[in-house]
């Protein structure tokens, strides 16, 4: 049974701090689609998640491989002029800021 929710597992205030702080790490493939969609490295990317509000969220499901970890998901448009990302991510123990998924939305 998939448990999806529609109120995110993370404080985006968290996520940002996470970013700001450089703990932060960005898997192969959403580095490559970042790259292929938008010509963007990690910091273009750290600078549009830094972005992201509340009303960009879209739902919470839970990691294929751990059941106990959510992931959360965002679809925000116009982000950065004209540009509109679907980003997904998770929080690891110990406090480190995964991304799954950026890609364009």
């Amino acid at each position: 049974m998939t448990r999806t929710s529609k109120r995110p597992s993370y404080k985006l205030e968290d996520v940002k701090k996470l970013i700001r702080d450089n703990n932060i790490f960005i898997n192969s493939n959403a580095q490559e689609d970042a790259w292929d969609d938008f010509n963007w490295k990690l910091d273009d990317i750290k600078k549009c998640l830094l972005k992201l509000k509340t009303g960009h969220f879209y739902k919470t499901e839970p990691h294929k491989n751990n059941a106990e970890l959510m992931i959360d998901i965002y679809k925000a448009k116009n982000i950065m002029k004209d540009i509109s990302i679907y980003v997904h991510f998770y929080i690891i123990p110990g406090g480190n800021l995964i991304i799954n998924s950026f890609k364009e939305l």
